[in-house]
């Protein structure tokens, strides 16, 4: 929040529009419900059964329902959908369960696994056939998802965040920039990366570094880090004496060369 205000402040009234900052989201890979407890991590997905044109911006699936040969369609997971269940239970009658309740991607993942095992998996062309004929009327939602991470430009992860109302909007499946908006306190709002904004610079503030020759007489040899001490105290009082607050810190990096 602290950057977010001397952010603000530092344009101190020239500019009241958006400009970038470095927050992006960075897409992840598609991966199996079923494989979130997987001490491994999640298993690559190699097979899929896209219908035309997708995948788009979703971030969950839907198995279309037999008009459309059982393709696959991604959507948005807050979209409320019948969805199948996998049950791999010892006493489970059928590999599959469809459940003909409409929820979201959310709520039907915790159903399959209160109730059954997990969403169903198709990992290959004949799992997926097997699910395609427990399908009636309705797109089914079945278990592939994946995530975004918000990400800065520095690659790390975005552990604060500062959102104006509604945002983000834009579907998390989608590459998404972040501006912050000036009039509104600095707060983030998320937009397609292609638009066109002004940008604000960060650079890393380093410590001043400074060469310095110094001759002093001493009755007895003195130790490199004898001489650093010395000298960054000397450096220190006359600092001090010239203004500067008391709590500064002078350091002497290296001594290169030590002439008797």
């Amino acid at each position: 929040m602290e950057d977010m205000n001397r952010l603000v402040a530092l344009v101190n009234g020239s500019f009241n529009g958006s400009a970038w900052i470095g927050l992006h989201n960075v897409i992840n890979p598609w991966r199996w419900s079923e494989d979130d407890s997987n001490p491994g991590g999640p298993a690559a997905v190699t097979y899929f059964n896209w219908y035309s044109g997708r995948p788009l911006d979703g971030q969950c699936v839907w198995k279309l329902k037999p008009l459309y040969s059982g393709l696959w369609s991604d959507v948005g997971c807050n979209v409320a959908q019948h969805f199948i269940c996998h049950d791999a239970r010892p006493e489970a009658l059928n590999p599959y369960v469809r459940i003909a309740l409409y929820m979201n991607f959310t709520d039907a993942q915790s159903y399959c696994r209160q109730h059954y095992t997990d969403l169903a998996t198709a990992r290959d062309q004949t799992e997926d056939a097997v699910i395609g004929s427990y399908q009636s009327s309705n797109h089914l939602y079945i278990g592939l998802y994946r995530t975004s991470t918000l990400t800065w430009a520095d690659g790390n992860n975005s552990t604060f965040s500062f959102w104006g109302a509604g945002h983000p909007h834009l579907y998390q499946g989608a590459p998404y920039c972040t501006s912050t908006s000036i009039s509104d306190s600095g707060r983030w709002t998320d937009q397609l990366c292609t638009d066109t904004l002004p940008f604000v610079c960060h650079t890393v503030q380093t410590d001043p570094v400074v060469g310095m020759r110094v001759r002093f007489r001493t009755w007895r040899n003195l130790s490199d880090s004898e001489i650093q001490d010395m000298v960054s105290q000397k450096i220190k009082q006359q600092l001090v004496g010239g203004g500067l607050p008391n709590d500064i810190t002078v350091a002497v990096r290296q001594v290169i060369k030590r002439s008797p």
